[in-house]
């Protein structure tokens, strides 16, 4: 759960803060006559055809009002609350597998000698050696084997043949561990591969002597599953900013900690807990948001 609320306050700030400086600002408009409905405006701006006016932000969601904005706000909550949900419990298992790769550092033995230099950008702790990669790709047991001699109980995929994790740990426990694992990452596949798949990329690495192979493979791997978790951030930030944007002005649009999101929200009178001071129960007739020109 820690991870989770971490994650949604950070690409919520993110994706909102560039959008303060990407996109123009609003005013809203609060005509005099409905000033006590609305516990009249705390921050006035300019002046916008005779009426008093708080400016806003923009955002990326163009809205003609509160009630489109009360309208929108289900669609964005329950979108991000169930499918983001789902998305969301992806990256705490990648900060687990990330933080795993860094307890590897200093488990088992190694046979030391020349590494392979491995990228810095794949996220290792250390270089691995060449003689522990050597050991492992060329482990006599061949893929097939090797999930026949060590099935995984309770496994669909194992049980169909493909090889697991937990399946290569077993068939290689004398070899070093982060080797082990770098080289199963380079499959493609954090904790199931097919074993065609696996096998063609042990037969090339046996033949492949400085390693370049194996080194491509596993870049790439890293490469793609941190694009893939940018994106996954980016997605689940603009879908909390849409739900957030959209219950701030339909029901809580004169707050202050919305203007200048968010540094706003360091002073007295925008900090979260003032928001309740600023429902609004009923929709004002004529209240409006008005682009700024």
């Amino acid at each position: 759960m820690s991870y989770q609320m971490l994650l949604i306050f950070l690409s919520a700030c993110a994706v909102w803060t560039v959008g303060a400086f990407t996109n123009s600002a609003v005013t809203i408009t609060c005509p005099k006559l409905v000033s006590q409905s609305l516990k009249q405006c705390r921050f006035t701006g300019k002046q916008v055809a005779g009426a008093d006016t708080t400016r806003l932000m923009a955002m990326w969601f163009v809205n003609n009002g509160m009630e489109e904005a009360r309208a929108a706000f289900p669609l964005w909550f329950f979108g991000a609350a169930g499918s983001g949900g789902i998305a969301r419990n992806v990256i705490p298992k990648t900060i687990d597998e990330f933080l795993e790769v860094q307890r590897l550092k200093d488990e088992g033995t190694t046979l030391e000698g020349p590494t392979i230099g491995l990228s810095p950008l794949i996220g290792y702790p250390r270089d691995l050696s060449s003689a522990d990669v050597d050991r492992v790709v060329n482990n006599p047991l061949t893929v097939a084997q090797i999930t026949k001699k060590y099935p995984v109980p309770g496994n669909f995929l194992a049980a169909k043949g493909y090889l697991t994790y937990d399946a290569f740990q077993k068939a290689n426990t004398k070899a070093n561990p982060l080797t082990v694992k770098a080289v199963f990452d380079s499959f493609g596949k954090p904790l199931c591969v097919e074993p065609r798949l696996a096998q063609q990329c042990l037969d090339q690495y046996k033949t492949d002597s400085d390693n370049k192979t194996l080194k491509q493979n596993l870049l790439e791997f890293k490469l793609n599953g941190f694009a893939a978790i940018v994106v996954l951030l980016f997605l689940l930030g603009l879908a909390d900013v849409a739900s957030a944007t959209d219950a701030y002005r339909g029901w809580f649009p004169d707050w202050p900690g919305g203007i200048d999101f968010p540094t706003r929200l360091l002073t007295s009178e925008g900090n979260p807990f003032t928001i309740p001071d600023y429902f609004i129960k009923d929709v004002p007739e004529g209240y409006v948001f008005v682009p700024k020109s």
